[in-house]
């Protein structure tokens, strides 16, 4: 007769921590080590757990910080051994003769994960002090309620003679992670602190601050980067609750590593904007402009400027209209202060974000998985063959895909997706790269890595898992390869951890996208405006990618104008019917079953300052607070709108620069809130990397006229180009069907291919690119196919527009991929013939006229016949012959702002060379 089955006991299984102490003293009371593993329960069980945690998740965050240390044997020796117990644990203690008939599977799972618990503590029990109490010391800093700041005085003795003696080891960059937040906790705790105040404890104090800084450091570096500068940053800005908020937020095993430059940029990012300063806020009402400066407050300001050159006498004699004047100025102040904290109010909000620690790379390149060791030789063969690197990468990127992680690392990817799309509601999240090499100042690595949108439903856990894979691929290609042999990187160790990032948006019609997204650059170097250091905002309708693939409406901050057509015909969002990711056309988001749902005008102009604009926004300044003589202005954009969301921007931007000390380029998307008030949300921040060659410069006076091929009027982009060789010059007819010899639509397509061959060949700088249309496209219907890898070696480029087959296409104008050319020093120059009287006629025939020296170049490649008639490089020692200039060279000089010019001359090498503008 068969037994009937038994269910366990509530209090016996609720938990699954560890077997109850009847199996445990048959199996293991002779055991030496048991008395200390039941040491390690009993505290484990004095953590005051927070309310949104029990047990049962402490018991699991210690067996999976066992796993990924591999301790016991790892992973798999102590499931083997959890399951021998369980079984043994039914047959012995409970006598059962057919387990699998008198058990159920959910009791059955959870004694076994109560063994998995035992033989994980056992397996910490035996790892050395070190291993163990830091373990413990992340379970603590994760699940306990609040720090223990009573323990931090207690770190050291002061003798009667004033000797500071520690009493326990004070080497702070070990401590457990919860020693080091109680540490950063209490030195940020001004009334615990203040009890150190006064001479006699003057030593204690400084021990203090000292403690504190070296615990920020152990916490900075156990869970984010080792970077110095963001070290620094996180020193002066982060705070105890964001150090247990990021160790909240690691999901065990998987957060095992750190979070990488990415993440961190955001974190301290949101860290400074969420920190008031009041100092800073008053100087950007007057440097932006909200105030505006009436001629009353300019006379005002302009004495207390003479004022401060007075000397005592007559400061003296001026002393009440001195006082009056600073009155005036400081009620202006005052008032517009008031008005502008509710503008900032609640503008900035927070950006849902999960990190994946660096080493779940390590957990796919594991001992399974025994064909991805060929990715610790790829520098070396880089190093010795590129070319041989070239034709292994698809195979590097088909084994990474074809890559297994371990059991119980997929087990919780599954359960980190499942909880992931249950947190987001089924909103889709975005898969991000957060290197240890990105994001530096010398080297963003822009555009390098890939980043993955996934659709957020729960039967799409593949998708999820190709997308991580798909990141890691981006490490292992040429163009990063080449990208870490020009920053001389290719020695340093990468490690990338993984950012999932919420997409922000709404839902309009069937897609998902944000009404606006883009780029606040801190320096704007394109610029026509007077002051181009006060940056600019790039910006388009739906989801980013956009304003990095083809650029976008651009708004410079100096006067909140732009100057820029960019018509928007389309966006990319998420269609949320099928969870992809889509390129749409306009006509379909302005349907009539999506018009009213959407957030910008008929026409679907997305001219950023004309849509940013909200007619019915809070009048923050209203006649019944004018201030006297002065009023509050939001930027006036166009006919007379108040601006809102370019200011907040340029308020966001200016505040990071000047915390972080660097300019800046901050990734952000903006939507409206039920009260029509628009919120921001940073995704992205990080140093913008400036070319020096971007330095405003022109031509010197004694030029002639003769030896200048281009004078253009009204340049966008500021620049320095000296003593470049080559000229690679691409005729304007070369796609056009009514010229015979043109280039067919497949050899178009091919042209970035010599284009790279050239590159490749010649010396870094040494060239200058003329061709038509717009550069940068794959297709060849808008001008010339390449990106950036295709010519990182030029000097500039000059992109040709106004004539034939090009007449309407607008140019780049450097807006394609411009953080790439920003810091590979590559100038774009736009040049409209139609504006120029003759169109530069005479230099256009000395280019077409000229010999090509592209057969020497390329001199042991067979180049097919349209290439050598269309792709001509250009001596420029030659062209200057003509002109009776020895040893010629082509000069750029570039001014913007108001009134700027770009030029190309010729000049013997090293003579005539542009100057400082």
């Amino acid at each position: 007769m068969a037994r009937k089955k038994r269910e366990p006991a509530l209090e016996e299984r609720q938990f699954g921590t560890i077997p109850d102490q009847k199996s445990l003293n048959c199996f293991f009371s002779s055991s030496p080590d048991f008395g200390k593993v039941s040491g390690l329960v009993q505290e484990l069980g004095k953590i005051d757990i927070t309310d949104e945690a029990d047990l049962s998740a402490v018991a699991e965050a210690l067996r999976r910080k066992v796993y990924v240390l591999g301790l016991g044997g790892g992973y798999a020796n102590l499931k083997d051994q959890a399951a021998e117990y369980a079984r043994r644990e039914q047959t012995e203690v409970e006598h059962m003769v057919y387990p699998i008939r008198e058990e159920n599977t959910p009791s059955y799972y959870n004694r076994f994960r109560a063994w998995r618990t035992f033989f994980a503590i056992r397996a910490l029990n035996a790892a050395s002090d070190a291993e163990r109490e830091n373990l413990l010391g992340e379970l603590r800093a994760r699940f306990r309620k609040k720090p223990q700041l009573a323990r931090v005085p207690n770190l050291f003795t002061v003798t009667d003679e004033g000797q500071i003696l520690a009493n326990v080891d004070l080497d702070i960059r070990k401590a457990p992670l919860d020693l080091a937040v109680d540490i950063v906790a209490f030195t940020q705790n001004e009334h615990l602190m203040s009890e150190f105040e006064g001479q006699n404890k003057a030593a204690q104090r400084a021990l203090l601050i000292g403690l504190g800084r070296e615990a920020h450091i152990r916490l900075i570096k156990a869970l984010i980067t080792d970077d110095p500068k963001l070290i620094k940053w996180g020193i002066e800005y982060f705070t105890s609750q964001d150090y247990e908020r990021f160790i909240r937020r690691m999901p065990g095993d998987l957060g095992e590593g750190r979070f990488g430059r990415k993440a961190a940029g955001m974190e301290i990012a949101y860290s400074i904007l969420r920190k008031e300063d009041e100092t800073f806020d008053r100087e950007f009402l007057w440097s932006s402009g909200f105030i505006t400066a009436t001629p009353e407050i300019k006379a005002k300001q302009a004495f207390l400027v003479r004022a401060r050159t007075m000397n005592g006498e007559e400061k003296a004699r001026n002393n009440f209209e001195i006082e009056q004047a600073e009155g005036y100025l400081k009620r202006i102040e005052d008032q517009a202060f008031a008005v502008f904290k509710r503008f900032k109010e609640g503008s900035l909000v927070d950006n849902f974000s999960l990190p994946l620690g660096s080493n779940l790379l390590n957990e796919l390149i594991n001992a399974n998985n025994r064909e991805l060791g060929v990715l610790h030789d790829l520098k070396r063969i880089y190093e010795s063959d590129p070319e041989l690197f070239i034709r292994m990468e698809q195979g590097v990127r088909s084994k990474i895909n074809d890559a297994k992680f371990p059991e119980y690392i997929e087990r919780h990817l599954k359960e980190f997706y499942e909880g992931l799309v249950d947190k987001l509601g089924g909103n889709p999240f975005i898969v991000r790269s957060s290197s240890e090499m990105e994001d530096r100042e010398d080297a963003s690595f822009a555009g390098l890595y890939d980043s993955v949108v996934c659709s957020g439903r729960k039967d799409r856990f593949d998708e999820f898992l190709a997308a991580i894979k798909t990141v890691f691929k981006s490490l292992f290609t040429s163009d990063v390869f080449k990208y870490r042999a020009k920053h001389d990187l290719l020695n340093e160790v990468e490690t990338m951890g993984l950012f999932i990032q919420r997409l922000n948006g709404k839902k309009r019609g069937k897609y998902f996208f944000p009404s606006y997204a883009g780029v606040i650059s801190t320096r704007s170097v394109q610029s026509p405006e007077p002051d181009p250091t006060k940056g600019q905002v790039t910006m388009v309708t739906g989801l980013g990618d956009t304003a990095v693939r083809e650029g976008g409406d651009i708004i410079w901050c100096a006067k909140f104008q732009y100057k820029l057509p960019f018509i928007q015909d389309s966006l990319d969002a998420v269609n949320m019917e099928t969870g992809e990711f889509e390129h749409v056309p306009a006509s379909v988001i302005l349907s009539d079953t999506i018009r009213d749902q959407a957030d910008f005008n008929d026409s679907f102009y997305a001219r950023a300052a004309r849509e940013l604009v909200s007619r019915n926004v809070d009048r923050l300044c209203t006649s019944d607070e004018s201030l006297e003589g002065g009023e509050i202005d939001f930027k006036k954009v166009v006919d007379g709108d108040r601006c809102h969301l370019p200011l907040l921007l340029h308020y966001f931007a200016e505040k990071l620069k000047r915390a972080m000390g660097t300019q800046l380029e901050i990734e952000f998307t903006a939507d409206k809130n039920p009260n029509n008030r628009y919120e921001v949300q940073i995704v992205q921040c990080r140093p913008e990397n400036i070319s020096e060659k971007f330095t405003p410069s022109k031509k010197p006076a004694n030029i002639p006229d003769d030896q200048v091929l281009f004078d253009i009027s009204g340049s966008l982009n500021c620049g320095t180009g000296r003593d470049i060789r080559y000229i690679m010059y691409i005729g304007s007819t070369f796609y056009d069907r009514e010229v015979e010899g043109a280039m067919s639509t497949e050899q178009v397509a091919t042209l970035h291919d010599w284009i790279a061959k050239v590159n490749d060949r010649l010396p870094e700088g040494s060239y200058f690119m003329i061709v038509p249309g717009r550069l940068g496209n794959r297709s060849g219907q808008e001008g010339v196919p390449g990106n950036v890898n295709d010519f990182d070696r030029a000097n500039g480029f000059m992109e040709v527009c106004g004539i034939g087959k090009w007449r309407e296409v607008p140019p780049a104008s450097g807006t394609h991929d411009f953080h790439r050319l920003m810091e590979r020093g590559i100038l774009p120059v736009v040049c409209d013939v139609s504006k120029k009287e003759g169109g530069y006629a005479g230099t256009f025939e000395a280019l077409r006229n000229a010999d090509s020296v592209l057969p020497q170049i390329l001199d042991n490649i067979e180049i097919p016949d349209h290439v050598q008639r269309w792709l001509k490089i250009v001596d420029v020692e030659a062209l200057g012959r003509g002109k009776k200039i020895g040893n010629a060279r082509l000069q750029l000089a570039m001014t913007n702002g108001t009134g700027g010019v770009a030029s190309l001359y010729l000049s013997p090498e090293g003579e005539n060379l542009p100057v400082k503008a």
